[in-house]
């Protein structure tokens, strides 16, 4: 079996591995076709548009979200992120909106991934666009804060839409 020789893991995921207590592995990367008895397929731990498996949120749930501060608001940006990155139009005026009126502009990309858990920890608001950034929720123990999620207008196959909610009416 030919190998390229060992791989060590990018700083920011041996972050993250040694944040949940994990040593980081050192990996082969495997260079050619390799033939094998049986292969080994964990059961599928995420489905993207609704299902996350218990253990797996359990697993990742180590960063204690601490109590909730009455008025700290955070707005997850995206701003930060490379220019081949699909930007929101506008967003450098809604940034400067919420900033003015008391609102946390967390830039995750550019900070590291402890900095990035202890900027939203008890946060009593979340709001942010469809994207990555909502992420960092997962590694919280609770995230008892209101978190609202703002559709980017992704096909509706990709995000179960959520059904208005029924008002009686007058």
């Amino acid at each position: 079996m030919a190998s390229a020789g060992p791989w060590r893991l990018p700083c920011d995921r041996a972050t993250l591995l040694g944040f949940a207590g994990l040593a980081a592995p050192e990996v082969n990367v495997l260079v050619e076709a390799v033939t094998v008895e049986e292969p080994v397929v964990p059961q599928q731990g995420c489905v993207f548009g609704g299902w996350f498996h218990p253990a797996q949120a359990a697993a990742l749930g180590v960063a204690p979200y601490g109590p909730v501060q009455g008025g700290k608001r955070v707005w997850l940006s995206g701003s930060a992120l490379p220019d081949r990155v699909a930007h929101v139009q506008g967003e450098a005026a809604v940034e400067a909106r919420l900033a003015a009126a008391g609102w946390t502009i967390l830039r995750a990309e550019t900070l590291s991934l402890p900095r990035q858990l202890a900027a939203l920890a008890g946060a009593e608001r979340i709001v942010g666009l469809m994207d990555s950034a909502l992420h960092l929720l997962l590694l919280f123990d609770v995230v008892p804060a209101r978190v609202s999620i703002l559709s980017r207008g992704l096909h509706r196959d990709l995000v179960r839409p959520m059904r208005p909610s029924r008002r009686p009416r007058a």
